[in-house]
């Protein structure tokens, strides 16, 4: 919950923020308002779905109960294939 709030709020920031930067753009800029409203759309619509799959890989992680603890052993044996690979 405190995820999806967190998530949320970000969202509403960065959607206030492009707000405002479309609002205060002089019209002699390169980019149209109209420019600036089709990213501010763009943007709005990645963080829902960012929100959305977020949601879901948290629950999915809840369910097979992933644990993410520190292995010195599996890392060191992640670390060295990634280098024999490069």
């Amino acid at each position: 919950m405190l995820e999806f709030l967190l998530r949320s709020c970000i969202t509403f920031l960065a959607m206030m923020t492009i707000l405002v930067v479309i609002f205060t753009t002089p019209r002699e800029e390169e980019e149209s308002i109209i420019d600036q409203t089709m990213n501010f759309t763009a943007l709005v619509i990645l963080l829902e779905v960012d929100n959305i799959l977020g949601g879901l890989l948290q629950k999915k992680i809840d369910l097979y109960e992933v644990a993410f603890d520190y292995d010195a052993k599996t890392i060191e044996h992640e670390f060295n294939r990634a280098a024999d690979f490069i």
